[in-house]
């Protein structure tokens, strides 16, 4: 699920939000391509987390960069 998306002066999307994964949700963090829908990289916690963590935002700093808060 997704919680929050931000968008890019160049078109492309930055998803943060969580997987379930063993009863257990993880963050993801994701971004899409904004010409081709394609997602260009994506990732999530650490292999072995055994607690719940996920983004409650995501916002662009003055460079561009994607920062996962929460």
């Amino acid at each position: 699920d997704f919680i929050a998306v931000v968008v890019n002066a160049a078109g492309d999307a930055f998803a943060v939000g969580f997987i379930g994964s063993g009863g257990i949700e993880h963050q993801y963090v994701a971004r899409i391509s904004g010409a081709t829908g394609a997602v260009m990289w994506e990732a999530t916690d650490v292999p072995g987390v055994t607690t719940e963590n996920f983004g409650a935002d995501i916002v662009l700093d003055a460079a561009g960069n994607a920062n996962r808060l929460g």
